[in-house]
């Protein structure tokens, strides 16, 4: 047991736990456990134990540069753990569990690195939980970030005795293969980020295999029952997804989730969002929501013709220019907010005040005076900001 001191495993050393191996433990007890790269062969420096218990508040686990965490049966993180990179020769960096529960911790698989689960994974497991995993980026060598789990359960205990909000981000390639997916409570949160690196991406949430798991649902196994919100943010950084010219395109469509088998293995839609329900604009295209694309039931994005009939100073598009627009814009000034775009033009700038003043709605009651613009425009801070999701 790593009580509240610092272990190191570098240079292709082993440390092999018979039973339990413990990093923290109790409140605000700081330990920090750090496994890293090989040796000069090539040999993974390594962790093996038949339970790995990564403490509480406070307790850090990190694998990195190609080392490797093996835990026989059931690995459970109340802290932070980050699984990072692969070594000089492409071996990723690897937390390998027949179990993972990520009971009230962060979890960070990241920078082409990989957990595998052989049987269950569980995010935001028990009663007052609200696990965040988080699976992100693409290493230098065009690898991504991958969790492979025989099933996972998001925001309910294995025996559905409580129901808490877990979130799952997937970002810049981040990659999730699963058996069966269970996503029960409606506050749980599904991150995506949208960008080149999600539509290069081959499998970016795939849910395979058969339906003959165990499940916690009084009605049988469904292969992917999903009942909670979801959260796409379109990357206008260095996937320039938005980008007018190399961005979305007319009638183009976009696969969130490809799931095996007929249509009776997807239950139940995203929060707020039934099929064909639009999540806004973006870049002058509608992006609508599908629950019966590719065969029938996978989960796809899409977008028909841009639209043509957009108003100068019209930011939330409902055909008007006034009061509530002025204020998304003041507001939204020098934010990541794409609110702000009066003008329509991709950006957030000083331009759009004087979009919405030269369309405003001629309503005495609501026409901002001349020295309220000007109020505006003197504080306004001069910055460009790309569009993202509204």
């Amino acid at each position: 047991m790593n009580t509240s001191g610092i272990i190191t495993v570098s240079s292709g050393a082993k440390l092999i736990i018979e039973e339990h191996f413990t990093n923290g433990r109790g409140k605000n007890i700081t330990a920090n456990l750090n496994v890293h790269g090989t040796d000069t062969n090539g040999n993974a420096s390594s962790v093996s134990a038949s339970k790995f218990f990564n403490g509480n508040i406070g307790s850090n686990t990190t694998i990195s540069g190609g080392a490797r965490i093996n835990v026989a049966r059931n690995t459970h993180n109340s802290g932070k753990m980050i699984i990072k990179g692969r070594s000089d020769n492409g071996s990723p960096s690897l937390l390998s569990t027949d179990e993972f529960d990520n009971y009230d911790g962060t979890t960070i698989i990241s920078n082409g690195a990989q957990a595998k689960i052989y049987f269950k994974t569980r995010n935001a497991s028990n009663q007052d939980t609200n696990g965040s995993l988080q699976i992100i980026g693409k290493n230098s060598d065009g690898t991504y970030a991958k969790l492979s789990t025989g099933s996972f359960f998001n925001g309910s205990s294995y025996v559905n005795e409580y129901h808490q909000p877990g979130s799952l981000t997937l970002a810049s390639g981040g990659q999730l293969d699963t058996n069966a997916l269970f996503f029960h409570d409606p506050k749980s949160q599904l991150n995506f980020t949208l960008s080149k690196d999600y539509l290069n991406t081959q499998n970016h949430w795939a849910i395979t295999g058969n339906t003959d798991l165990d499940s916690p649902s009084e009605n049988g196994v469904d292969l992917a029952r999903i009942y909670g919100h979801l959260n796409i943010v379109f990357d206008a950084g260095d996937g320039i997804l938005l980008d007018m010219g190399d961005g979305l395109q007319d009638n183009q469509t976009y696969n969130l989730m490809q799931i095996a088998g007929d249509s009776d293995n997807l239950q139940g839609t995203f929060k707020n969002l039934e099929e064909g329900d639009s999540l806004g604009i973006f870049a002058k295209h509608e992006v609508f929501i599908s629950y019966l694309g590719g065969d029938g039931n996978d989960i796809t994005l899409y977008t028909t013709t841009a639209l043509t009939n957009l108003i100068q100073g019209d930011t939330n598009f409902d055909q008007q220019v006034n009061q509530t627009d002025l204020d998304f814009v003041t507001q939204n000034l020098g934010s990541n907010n794409p609110q702000g775009d009066a003008n329509h033009d991709g950006t957030t700038n000083l331009k759009d005040l004087f979009a919405v003043r030269n369309n405003f709605n001629p309503n005495p009651n609501s026409i901002p005076e001349p020295t309220t613009l000007l109020t505006i425009l003197t504080l306004a801070p001069l910055t460009q900001t790309r569009r993202k999701n509204r």
